[in-house]
């Protein structure tokens, strides 16, 4: 088991009962390959990788971050585990900096989409802000390495490995594209 914390990352090899502090990177988010559970990504501002099942991470180089970044979340897809996605928030006002796709195992990766405002209040995409360091979420699908979810206030969807997205639901209700 694992645990990410705001002092560290934790790591047990006997159901809980001791933890051992690997690292003191202030992770928000663990995703395991599905396929292989020795390769693990954590986030926090930047995005770190494991491939020994936690006992070491490293730095994500190949993620070009602005310096800005507030929080970033990930998910890596069961439908090819070469294909991990990231969507990174502003720290200033909490709306998006951008989505971001790696092909290669989350060694690198490219900035895919900024255009819109996914993690705003609007149902088009055009408000500023948002609340990032609350609610920031990224889902890939399990069967399609192209489908995405990334939510915040709202929910948003692409299916074409985040060139385009498309709102699921918004917050406020009634809505009638379905309340988040």
């Amino acid at each position: 088991l694992w645990a990410s914390t705001d002092h560290g990352f934790y790591k047990t090899i006997d159901g809980g009962d001791t933890w051992v502090q690997k690292n003191n990177y202030p992770i928000r988010d663990i995703e395991i390959n599905p396929q292989n559970p020795n390769t693990l990504f954590g986030s926090s501002s930047s995005i770190f990788y494991s491939h020994d099942g936690g006992e070491t991470f490293t730095s994500s180089a190949g993620m070009p971050l602005p310096a800005d970044v507030g929080r970033v979340a990930i998910c890596v897809t069961n439908a090819d585990t070469n294909y991990v996605y990231a969507v990174a928030s502003d720290d200033n006002d909490g709306s998006l900096h951008g989505i971001y796709q790696s092909t290669d195992g989350g060694l690198n990766f490219n900035l895919k989409f900024d255009t819109l405002n996914l993690l705003g209040y609007s149902d088009d995409g055009t408000s500023s802000g948002g609340q990032s360091w609350y609610d920031l979420a990224i889902a890939c699908s399990h069967t399609n390495r192209n489908r995405i979810l990334v939510g915040g206030i709202n929910v948003w969807r692409s299916n074409d490995g985040g060139n385009f997205f498309t709102i699921e639901s918004h917050w406020v209700h009634p809505a009638s594209i379905g309340y988040t």
